[in-house]
């Protein structure tokens, strides 16, 4: 109301239309992260099969949308794939408990739509403890270090992350700067996505960070 500015970062925030002349955003392509999720998955285990989606239903806009992507593709390219929905959150712990309890109650699971590298690393983990070889491909995103490292390691399982870039956060503060100075600058900017697996892992690797 007193005409203050907001740049935000990631996350969409839904105002009155009154304000939105205000509001601006920065964000990745979180719908296009699902689309490329759910392409990668029918590349590498076919158009029929069982797929566990890991849902985040307590992300605001990022997993709704991730989501979204994944279930329109999905039905476009593969409509008579099984999709089993479980909740989960973007955390390794709840990877690996929920990924466990999704195990026990389904025989056989061919591919895995994760939505972020810390739940895929916990449903790996739950994954290799089980001792399944039933799961073919699983996806992830953002980026993590540790996560990058695993795609070789794991022969046997197609792991897979759709990121945009970390710059993003420097993009967003020279943004706001923009918007500062009086500048052009459009209230709502996407980062396209792109896909990291085995094939091009390497491009991605930083040898100094073990990490992030």
């Amino acid at each position: 109301e007193q005409g203050i500015i907001i740049y935000n970062f990631d996350l969409i925030i839904d105002v009155d239309e009154k304000y939105a002349d205000n509001m601006y955003v920065l964000t990745g392509d979180n719908y296009g992260m699902g689309v490329a999720g759910a392409k990668y998955i029918v590349d590498k285990i076919g158009t029929e099969g069982t797929v566990l989606v890991m849902d985040v239903p307590t992300s605001g806009n990022v997993g709704a949308d991730r989501k979204a992507g994944f279930m329109d593709t999905i039905a476009d390219l593969a409509p008579d794939m099984e999709l089993v929905t479980i909740s989960t959150e973007f955390n390794r712990e709840a990877g690996l408990k929920d990924m466990a309890d999704a195990l026990t109650a389904n025989p056989q699971i061919d591919a895995v739509f994760s939505m972020d590298d810390e739940t895929s690393i916990g449903a790996l983990q739950a994954i290799a403890e089980a001792g399944r070889t039933d799961v073919k491909a699983i996806t992830g995103g953002g980026g993590c270090q540790e996560y990058f490292n695993m795609m070789k390691e794991n022969e046997n399982i197609w792991i897979e992350s759709s990121l945009y870039s970390p710059l993003m956060v420097k993009d967003a503060v020279d943004m706001a700067l923009d918007v500062l100075a009086g500048k052009d600058v459009e209230p709502v900017k996407i980062i396209p996505t792109t896909v990291v697996d085995r094939d091009n892992v390497d491009e991605y690797l930083d040898p100094e960070n073990t990490v992030y």
